[in-house]
């Protein structure tokens, strides 16, 4: 036996301090090791290492005091303070057996970090039984900080197969301040997707009563997945649910979303389809496809879920397929309109439209386009209407000071039927103008730009569209109108953070009351986010809409306030949000709805969040009109959640 006490020794393809031991050594065991000092015992055919101890080989990495390594078997026993890394897991322990050949070994008194998903795991004896799998004796599983962890699992057993599952026998689960849960066995999944039953949804709602949701979800591809849920409304009846996504090559992806219910109370049934898929394709095609059906608009009086879905007013589904030829495209398109607070039968549906458009191209001193339609419009209490459109115009631009553009065109269309008994001409046409002169004035403050930009524009219709209204083509109106605006712009590093607008229009058709509305807006981004714009006339004085928004983040609370007015459809609506954060782990969310008019508080939501990294549960109590829904939900780092 002989015995060398360096401070630090590197040896390469593992132990070539001599030729007698790189000879027993076959190329693959290569590897680097360093310690503090090394003993050579030729009784054994071994070596062993002390102090600060390190053997890196291939994309493994294990440290401890003492390593004792055995040449015969590729064999490795490891002592104190023992960590092992490789790409997949982090283990440390007090005392480990591995083979260096095959990576296969025991780890006591181990703890085991997951990288994939960050999960943690410790146990009396952890081996590794191939590649991928891991047994380990008397387990403790969680995603939470081992040392404190809100919520846990304890086993007799655990099978780890990386990638894929952890299957636990004679489980028992506690959760911080709560009694413990036993169950004979529990597998969590540590895929990306795998198919199997999600948590199920439970909760309780004045008007549907008590309600349950048992979804299961469907893995279908790594590019494909469904899930399908069964509810059941102990007051309304039984629904179905499903949702399917989808990436496919050639760049295309959607989301579709359906469910089913047959209402008890309405003795009908209930259709729902949302769905979007969109493909851009390289050599010009492309489609985008958005879906927000329902069969009947009571629906979502029933059945909303949030503050979007209180305030959706229309339902709108529209599809679009074109090809792009470079200096011109055509498209194929339809677009379907459902008002969800007032049903109305003559609404005529964009049921298709065909075009084709010529993009802008250069045709001397000015620019050439033009767009072509042939649409067909449906509705459910009337005829169909068809109608064909072309829209030539020429555009140009010039000066450098002061910028001049004008645009000159024509606007015809052909119906079928106009629908006016007043006016049967089936022939529409208008030449149409518009002049705009404009220039920039700048300074700087310092890091802040000012920018200054007054505008002059004219814009000439000559005839009316008199024909029933079936888009906004229909709301071309003769017009004769010169308009003034302003633009004050404040620009730093970060980019725009201020704006305000105002602008007034002149009718010259008008003799009586030329001046249209005052328009102002503002808008400010930076550590109060504001948007407003409202509209003033300009004889009365009289406000006569008003539109503003005001967001103000701040480190314990958030506060949103909205509003809406218009006096001519005779509405005033606000709306708030705060968001408190009264310690790091807790918070409360509030959204209301207002209608002033009717003094009336339409929509009340109050959320309220406990979250830790692990673990998180939250209490939701939403009040519409006179119907109220309560939810508790409980989540756990890595396993999905749980409402009530």
């Amino acid at each position: 036996m002989f015995k060398i006490k360096p401070l630090f020794i590197i040896i390469l393809a593992i132990f070539f301090l001599s030729a007698k031991c790189a000879d027993c050594l076959e190329e693959d065991f290569k590897a680097i090791v360093t310690a503090d000092s090394m003993e050579q015992n030729p009784s054994d055919n071994s070596y062993s290492f002390e102090g600060n101890v390190v053997i890196i080989k291939d994309n493994t990495t294990i440290k401890a005091d003492k390593v004792i390594y055995f040449i015969d078997n590729s064999k490795i026993l490891a002592f104190g303070n023992i960590d092992y890394f490789d790409k997949d897991v982090n283990i440390h322990g007090k005392f480990a057996e591995i083979n260096v050949k095959t990576k296969l070994g025991v780890i006591e008194d181990a703890d085991i970090m997951i990288k994939k998903g960050e999960f943690y795991l410790s146990g009396d004896k952890v081996t590794r039984d191939s590649e991928k799998k891991y047994i380990i004796e008397n387990a403790a599983f969680t995603s939470c900080n081992k040392n404190s962890p809100d919520w846990c699992f304890y086993a007799k057993k655990a099978d780890v197969i990386l990638n894929d599952s952890l299957k636990m026998t004679d489980v028992t689960f506690r959760l911080s301040g709560l009694t413990d849960m036993s169950f004979p066995k529990y597998t969590v999944s540590l895929k990306n997707s795998e198919s199997g039953l999600l948590m199920p949804k439970l909760g309780y709602d004045t008007s549907k009563g008590f309600y349950g949701s048992l979804p299961y979800f469907f893995a279908i591809s790594d590019n494909r997945d469904a899930t399908i849920s069964v509810e059941d409304y102990s007051a309304r009846g039984i629904g179905e649910a499903l949702e399917y996504r989808y990436i496919e090559q050639g760049g295309i992806e959607g989301n579709w979303k359906l469910h089913h219910i047959f209402d008890k109370v309405y003795d009908r049934d209930f259709y729902t389809v949302i769905a979007q898929q969109q493909f851009f394709g390289k050599s010009g095609l492309s489609s985008v496809l958005n879906i927000d059906y329902v069969n009947d608009s009571s629906y979502y009086k029933e059945y909303n879920e949030g503050f979007d879905l209180f305030t959706k007013r229309y339902a709108f589904s529209s599809g679009d397929f074109s090809y792009d030829y470079g200096k011109t495209r055509t498209y194929l398109s339809s677009e379907y309109w459902i008002d969800l607070k007032q049903y109305d039968a003559n609404v005529y549906q964009k049921i298709p439209e065909l075009g084709f458009v010529v993009n802008p191209v250069t045709v001397g001193p000015a620019l050439f386009s033009m767009s072509t339609t042939v649409t067909n419009f449906v509705s459910f209490s009337s005829s169909s209407v068809n109608r064909m459109t072309m829209s030539p115009s020429f555009s140009n631009s010039f000066g450098d000071s002061i910028k001049f553009t004008q645009n000159i065109g024509m606007i015809s269309a052909l119906y079928s039927n106009t629908l006016n008994k007043n006016d049967n001409n089936n022939l529409f046409y208008s030449p149409w103008y518009s002049a705009r002169a404009n220039f920039s004035l700048m300074k700087s403050y310092g890091d802040i730009i000012h920018i200054v930009e007054p505008t002059l524009s004219y814009n000439y219709t000559m005839n009316d569209n008199k024909a029933a209204v079936f888009d906004s083509f229909e709301l071309l109106k003769k017009m004769s109108t010169v308009e003034f605006s302003l633009i004050n712009q404040f620009i730093d590093s970060k980019g725009l953070f201020m704006l305000f607008a105002l602008s007034t229009p002149y009718d010259l058709n008008n003799n009586t009351t030329p001046f249209s509305p005052f328009k102002l807006s503002a808008f400010i981004d930076r550590t109060i986010n504001f948007k407003a714009d409202m509209s003033l006339d300009y004889y009365t004085g009289d406000l006569m809409s008003a539109n503003s928004q005001v967001k103000i983040p701040l480190n314990i609370f958030d506060l949103y306030v909205g509003e809406r007015f218009n006096r001519v459809n005779d509405i005033i609506f606000l709306s708030s949000g705060i968001g408190f954060n009264l310690i790091k782990s807790l918070r409360i969310e509030t959204k209301a709805w207002y209608d002033i008019k009717n003094n009336n508080l339409d929509y009340i939501e109050v959320d309220t969040k406990f979250s830790t990294n692990c673990m998180s549960i939250s209490m939701l109590v939403r009040t519409v009109s006179d119907k109220y829904t309560i939810m508790f939900e409980f989540g756990l780092k890595g396993l999905g959640s749980f409402k009530i």
